[in-house]
């Protein structure tokens, strides 16, 4: 079932209604108003955390993973920028061989959780931002309120490299090499 505009106008007028009858029947003092306000306002903040417009569009786009689990291989990230969002997502780059260019991507994690697997035969350098959650870095660097960076032992700027940007807000990353 896609979760469209219809869907939750059609949910919040039934509330509405149960909510009034259960007012006339049962003589019980039901907010309705404050109700509907909140729940409005819950669907903004929901909106806003996610971006993009301000009602349901139905399904998330290929690099957006909310309320929903994800694996993502190396070869299939063609965009530079992924959304988790009460959500779980893997990236796989260990089949990543070698790079012809440099290769960028940003990884944004929201109440989630988010595992990157990574090859040691592909140069790599991690910058990872965080508040109120946790990234964990090769090498034991860890970051809970703030930064943390990481670059592999075969780096060099000049030549094509794997570079990666998280950044997490109340959820964690973990990123690992895969033996």
């Amino acid at each position: 079932m896609k979760m469209g505009p219809g869907l939750f106008w059609g949910i919040l007028f039934l509330l509405i209604g149960i909510s009034l009858l259960i007012k006339v029947v049962f003589r019980l003092d039901v907010p309705v108003v404050r109700i509907v306000i909140g729940l409005v306002l819950i669907l903004l903040g929901v909106r806003m955390l996610v971006g993009g417009p301000w009602f349901f569009r139905g399904e998330p786009e290929e690099n957006e993973v909310i309320f929903a689990e994800k694996f993502f291989t190396g070869k299939e990230i063609n965009r530079e920028e992924y959304s988790v969002v009460f959500g779980k997502a893997t990236f796989d780059f260990t089949d990543l061989d070698s790079l012809s260019l440099p290769k960028h991507v940003k990884i944004s994690t929201v109440f989630g959780s988010t595992t990157i697997f990574l090859s040691r035969e592909v140069p790599v350098k991690i910058k990872g931002e965080s508040v109120f959650a946790g990234v964990r870095l090769p090498g034991g660097s860890t970051a809970v309120f703030g930064s943390t960076s990481y670059e592999s032992e075969g780096f060099d700027p000049v030549r094509p490299y794997l570079g990666i940007q998280s950044e997490v807000v109340f959820g964690g990353v973990n990123i690992v090499y895969r033996e």
